[in-house]
């Protein structure tokens, strides 16, 4: 019975999505415009370099080389082997799916088991410096301290979560799972790894961009369809504002737009806390997607995650009443146009290069020793 109501309401869903985007399809490119916008200047720029760095920390055998060396430290603090201490690190810094590409593959090579990359993705999720700090901070509400101060409360959040999970896991004794370090595999040659990565990296960046433009999309088309109309209606029924309700809504479905319009909205910074805690259901598909056939503990994760988005926008609230009243100004979202800044730099262009050109002669040197 229930597979059947579900298979009738994504039929209905589709068949509404499908009439209004014939009916009005500038609607539907506002949409996609936008979400490809928010990927060009926001999540590649903020996401790939990171998201490279895990694969190739595990690909490349560093994080097996690690091993040794951090067992004890991880072992006596998370209760997990020290091949995930490069993971931890990078999803601290790197952004959503960072932690998930770095576990998945761990996972894929026998580093972890199944229930040390659940307890992974309890917190080894969130948001780096570079979105929190340039791009809500800086550039969404014009404020670097409050970019600051998120981004050091989502560390500690992580930092405890992770805390929390290895002395649960050693009151349950569960089985400790660690590789043996002294296995027979052999390492990938640089190039090989480099372009491996490089290859892993791209299409889980082609996934997760083709989701926040379907999501973008979708806001668009249910904004035009009323419905955010009727929730933030219900919403008000309980005193929830509307400047309130309406970004809290498209957090929930997508960060980067939900942030966005609480900006716009000149909402609370605690909105903008909590979806940064939180994550959004497109950010949490594209974990689900990296981390499909290593049997996921996907309502574990999404209730970990709410919990995590309202712990991070309670103690943002905390520390801003903390704060003088002569600084609170600093923590107020200015009224002026949110622009998008230009990720290309000169300097970055001229990396790139010489980075492209190194790559070139490793490549051809590893032929020309295989020839």
């Amino acid at each position: 019975m229930f597979k059947k109501l579900k298979s009738a309401f994504i039929l209905i869903i589709t068949a509404v999505f499908t009439i209004k985007i014939i009916q009005t399809p500038e609607v539907a490119c506002k949409g996609a415009a936008q979400g490809i916008n928010f990927c060009l200047e926001m999540l590649i720029p903020s996401l790939f370099i990171f998201m490279f760095l895990a694969a190739f920390i595990v690909n490349s055998g560093i994080s097996r080389k690690l091993q040794k060396a951090l067992s004890p430290i991880t072992k006596f603090l998370f209760y997990l082997p020290g091949c995930t201490a490069p993971v931890i690190i990078l999803s601290l810094i790197g952004g959503y799916p960072v932690g998930a590409r770095g576990a998945k593959a761990l996972f894929l090579k026998k580093e972890i088991n199944e229930e040390q990359l659940n307890r992974l993705m309890c917190f080894s999720v969130n948001a780096g410096p570079a979105f929190i700090i340039n791009i809500v901070g800086k550039i969404l509400t014009k404020n670097y301290l409050f970019g600051q101060i998120l981004f050091f409360t989502q560390i500690l959040f992580s930092f405890f979560i992770c805390l929390m999970c290895g002395l649960i896991s050693k009151i349950k004794k569960r089985k400790f799972y660690e590789k043996n370090s002294d296995n027979n595999n052999k390492d990938i040659c640089f190039s090989d790894s480099l372009i491996l990565s490089c290859e892993e990296t791209s299409k889980t960046m082609v996934n997760m961009c083709s989701l926040v433009i379907l999501f973008c999309t979708a806001i668009e088309i249910i904004q035009n369809l009323n419905i955010y109309g009727v929730l933030i209606n219900q919403l008000n029924l309980i005193n929830i504002s509307p400047n309130l309700s309406e970004p809290i809504i498209a957090s929930v479905l997508e960060i980067t737009s939900g942030c966005y319009k609480a900006t716009k909205l000149k909402a609370p910074l605690t909105v903008i806390a909590f979806a940064v805690g939180y994550g959004g259901i497109c950010a949490h598909l594209q974990i689900k997607q990296i981390l499909s056939g290593a049997n996921f503990n996907y309502l574990k994760f999404c209730t970990v995650r709410f919990f995590n988005g309202i712990a991070t926008a309670f103690v943002t609230v905390f520390i801003l009443s903390r704060i003088p009243e002569k600084y609170q100004s600093v923590f107020s979202t200015l009224k002026q146009p949110i622009l998008i800044s230009n990720s290309a730099t000169k300097f970055g262009s001229v990396v790139l290069i010489c980075f492209c050109i190194y790559f070139i002669f490793s490549v051809n040197s590893h032929i020309h020793t295989k020839k």
